[in-house]
């Protein structure tokens, strides 16, 4: 059921998500750069030295995998708190969290719905930090 109660936005949580969005914006040109001169190196190490060029693969597979895995143990941590609190407080958005827009309060039936689809959202991070390094390592045995 929809209520007509409406709840306001934060105007320093929109300001804060614009600065960290420009924020991960710079954070990911530079870190493009760097890799595609890393990726470049080792396509020339990889004439001279395969087995050295392998190695370097590897160690880059292992990192950008252990950073996704962070990145979605904590993505599924915030669905799982949020499903929680939805459940708990029977509204969406529930009660104490920022929003960066003005959203009206949804209650009942529609805010159990949208608690247990978030909740599915939160397992599939959950099996993703669970796949990610079966698939990585399944990539890495390839390589060497």
């Amino acid at each position: 059921m929809k209520d007509n109660k409406i709840m306001k936005a934060n105007k320093k949580m929109r300001n804060q998500s614009i600065i960290f969005i420009f924020i991960v914006v710079i954070i990911s040109i530079i870190i493009s750069s760097f890799l595609r001169n890393y990726l470049s190196e080792i396509e020339t190490l990889a004439r001279e030295f395969p087995e050295q060029a392998a190695i370097k693969i590897v160690h880059a597979i292992k990192i950008i995998s252990i950073l996704l895995i962070i990145l979605f143990s904590l993505a599924g941590i915030y669905f799982l708190r949020l499903s929680i609190l939805v459940f708990r407080t029977g509204m969406f958005p529930p009660a104490g969290i920022k929003t960066t827009k003005d959203i009206s309060l949804i209650t009942g039936k529609s805010a159990r719905v949208r608690a247990i689809i978030i909740l599915i959202f939160s397992f599939l991070f959950f099996a993703a930090v669970v796949f990610i390094p079966l698939y990585f390592t399944k990539i890495i045995n390839a390589v060497l």
